[in-house]
């Protein structure tokens, strides 16, 4: 059997769940994400909003449209797309909304996929080598389909919304992971995590069975309509 992770970055769930909280590079934009997409359904971190409300997050559509174009062309690239097909969208998600909405499209071209415990990522079983050429293409296609919103990526967002997302690590994250026994890094000062938010990774538990739990308790990154100014 030939599997495949989604992921944000290295192609992996686990990336993909902290790809937002630590800066990385994100490239795409899989327990089934909160009813309410962009906040956090976890008891240890309930409908955390910012202590300061944020305004909401505007960008024209012709720049989502341009760096969607952009992460889809990567999204090609690294799953072996020569000829990427042209794909109408259907609708922006939010990133909590990758393990239902993607996950589903998956599975209706075919496909045994599975959602991480955030929502933000996927496993999907593509059944044999000779079959990952089509998953591939549905990959891309049902990430075509239902593109994340780049307002939802931290390349864009501005230094209070970068705030807000190290409040959540300071006061809910870190405090969270404590709390369930892992030992998370210190946080480094506001001033390191503005210039590099990749200072601070989400502590590896050493098998995905048990980072799953945690994301599921702790989730790695701030919900997204809270930094959105959506809610």
């Amino acid at each position: 059997m030939s599997r495949s992770q989604h992921g944000i970055h290295h192609w992996g769930v686990l990336v993909a769940a902290i790809c937002l909280l630590v800066g990385t590079a994100c490239t795409d934009g899989g327990a089934p994400p909160p009813s309410t997409p962009g906040i956090s359904s976890s008891p240890l971190v309930p409908q955390w909003v910012p202590s300061k409300p944020l305004p909401r997050a505007t960008m024209s559509e012709s720049e989502r449209d341009t760096l969607n174009r952009k992460r889809l062309a990567r999204l090609a690239e690294l799953r072996g797309i020569a000829n990427p097909p042209q794909v109408d969208p259907v609708r922006w998600i939010y990133p909590e909304e990758v393990g239902t909405v993607v996950v589903e499209c998956l599975r209706d071209a075919g496909f045994g996929a599975t959602s991480s415990a955030d929502g933000r990522g996927f496993t999907v079983d593509a059944g044999s080598q000779s079959q990952m050429a089509s998953l591939n293409l549905a990959w891309y296609r049902c990430s075509a389909m239902y593109p994340t919103d780049p307002r939802a990526s931290m390349d864009v967002w501005n230094e209070a919304q970068r705030r807000a997302a190290y409040e959540y690590l300071t006061t809910s994250l870190i405090p969270c992971l404590k709390h369930i026994g892992a030992e998370p890094a210190q946080a480094p000062s506001i001033a390191v995590y503005l210039s590099d938010p990749g200072r601070w990774e989400y502590p590896d538990p050493g098998n995905q069975a048990r980072m799953e739990l945690w994301t599921r308790d702790c989730p790695p990154n701030p919900p997204t309509r809270a930094i959105l100014g959506e809610g």
